[in-house]
């Protein structure tokens, strides 16, 4: 039987709650899946889940949902062609994000590559240091320069076909930081991650877009083989 999106991350949403692959379901209240429409034409991912998410069960909300929403209004970004979620699914101790992440985050990856897969975005757009480090290079070296890299634009080419991302600030950082510089930053890459989201679905072609290529990395020794093609 042929399972609609919406069927296909119902049933990955599913496996998520229930999962005790590492250590970090021991510190959730519950898993954090995502949300959003099943066919968004763009997705925006950060690193993982804080605490009011993790109450709610749901992907930004609270203070770094509004400040996500604000930009996202000021874009004109409408909620129907958005789907939001994490790079871990469950909140670490802390909210700092684990540094052992060979136990965890590879594990996340291959349910966030499971869920790219089944959505189709037009575009990612990263948010934060830790959705740049684990989604454009799977945790493999020194974590990049988020400040070089918001509104960059990068493109990944692999026997899936071609996938492309813009990088902003994470919203929480935006609320702590106050930095009115890397709020209008972070604002030009959600308009221009916007911008091309909606050229590609209308197959328009994006000639004003300059790609940083990227080649695909190995996959991480810890993925679940099952959930990939």
């Amino acid at each position: 039987m042929t399972l609609t999106p919406d069927e296909h991350l119902n049933a990955l949403a599913d496996i998520v709650r229930g999962c005790t692959s590492c250590r970090l379901h021991e510190c959730r209240k519950q898993a954090v899946f995502g949300r959003g429409v099943s066919n968004a034409s763009m997705m925006i991912i950060g690193g993982a889940p804080n605490e009011d998410e993790d109450k709610k069960g749901e992907s930004f909300v609270g203070k770094i949902g509004k400040e996500l929403s604000d930009l996202l209004s000021i874009c004109e970004v409408p909620d129907t062609a958005v789907y939001l979620t994490s790079v871990l699914k469950c909140r670490p101790e802390k909210n700092k994000f684990p540094a052992d992440t060979e136990d965890c985050a590879p594990l996340c990856v291959g349910y966030l590559k499971k869920q790219i897969e089944v959505i189709g975005p037009d575009v990612i757009l990263l948010a934060g240091k830790h959705a740049l480090q684990w989604v454009l290079y799977q945790g493999i070296g020194a974590p990049p320069d988020i400040t070089r890299a918001v509104g960059q634009h990068y493109r990944r080419r692999d026997r899936f076909g071609e996938t492309r991302f813009v990088v902003m600030h994470h919203p929480n950082d935006l609320l702590k930081n106050k930095s009115d510089v890397d709020r209008e930053t972070s604002m030009t890459a959600v308009s221009s991650a916007w911008h091309h989201a909606k050229a590609r679905r209308e197959g328009q072609s994006t000639p004003w877009v300059r790609f940083t290529d990227l080649v695909p990395p190995p996959p991480p020794v810890f993925q679940t083989r099952s959930l990939f093609r």
